[in-house]
């Protein structure tokens, strides 16, 4: 298996960190990377459109925080 985060593991996580989950606090428990946001800087008006911290940037940026589990 390829993956670092199996679905047992996320869920595990998810149930551990009911307060602050996110993909960021995941990479800090698993000593995994976490940034997977779309960058969409040019978008108004999209569902699930926020603004998630990038560590490609450095910075929050506008876009889509996507999750991949294998």
């Amino acid at each position: 298996m390829t993956a670092r985060c199996a679905l047992p593991m996320y869920i595990g996580f998810l149930l551990s960190e009911s307060k602050h989950a996110s993909c960021r606090r995941l990479g800090e428990v698993m000593s995994i990377s976490h940034d997977s946001v779309l960058d969409k800087p040019y978008s108004q008006y999209m569902a699930l459109i926020s603004h998630f911290w990038s560590e490609k940037h450095l910075r929050a940026v506008k876009g889509i925080n996507l999750v991949t589990l294998y």
